[in-house]
């Protein structure tokens, strides 16, 4: 791990772009640049993940759904994209699981009722979207029927980086995210100050950056070749295999 806090990358980039220390009341202030910056790890962050997927950012958390008749619980802050949605069929940890599938809006309405009369295990899942849109909330997951008291779910999901705003922030450099995140900012830098020419310079070592990163993830489980899942089938609740709720 090649730690580098968000001050250091920031006085990287000004060096690289011959500029003055940036402050609140530079052509470039300390908010811009702190903003291409985070930009810059948000670009990088996305295009491994489509490299890499969960072989580069992931997750487990171990949920208890301990309130009984309550469906919907808030997902961790850094959520970005779910992969599995486990339910612990015992107490015991690890314990035997199954893999729970997603419920439609269709679906809700029966699911949300009495009708189904099962004994309140959780059986599918729904992803609930943002309630504003002011960073405060990461979204909710759902489960239905409404679980009964100390349920225990396992989310396996990819996190997403977390936003640098102090200059003691720290990040993870490794596989050149912190040198493409410093010229991200340096070429914006440079476009602010009409330096196009320069800034291409900088656009074309992004493209080489991005490349080398992009080569280095899809490589990152390289120990055996792609192989087809092997796994049981998904469980299904007893009235769909009846046929009364498709």
């Amino acid at each position: 791990m090649l730690a580098v806090t968000l001050g250091s990358m920031r006085a990287e980039a000004t060096a690289l772009a011959n500029m003055p220390a940036c402050t609140a009341t530079t052509a470039v202030t300390i908010a811009m640049a702190n903003g291409w910056i985070n930009r810059g790890i948000n670009k990088l962050f996305r295009t491994a993940l489509q490299a890499g997927g969960e072989s580069v950012y992931r997750k487990d958390l171990m949920m208890t759904l301990s309130v009984p008749g309550q469906t919907i619980y808030q997902l961790p802050p850094d959520f970005y994209e779910l992969k599995s949605v486990e339910l612990l069929l015992s107490t015991n940890v690890p314990g035997d699981r199954i893999v729970l599938e997603r419920f439609t809006l269709n679906e809700r309405p029966y699911l949300l009722s009495a009708t189904p009369g099962w004994n309140g295990e959780p059986f599918r899942y729904m992803l609930v979207g943002k309630t504003t849109q002011d960073g405060t909330d990461p979204g909710s997951i759902e489960f239905l029927p409404p679980p009964s008291s100390n349920t225990k779910i396992n989310l396996i999901y990819i996190f997403g980086p977390k936003p640098l705003v102090n200059d003691s922030d720290t990040f993870d450099g490794f596989a050149g995210f912190d040198e493409y995140a410093v010229k991200f900012c340096t070429r914006d830098m440079l476009l602010r100050n009409r330096e196009e020419e320069r800034a291409q310079l900088f656009e074309q070592q992004l493209s080489m950056i991005q490349a080398d990163v992009l080569s280095g993830m899809r490589q990152r489980d390289a120990a055996m070749a792609p192989r087809v899942n092997m796994t049981r089938d998904v469980w299904r609740p007893r009235f769909t295999r009846m046929g009364r709720f498709r």
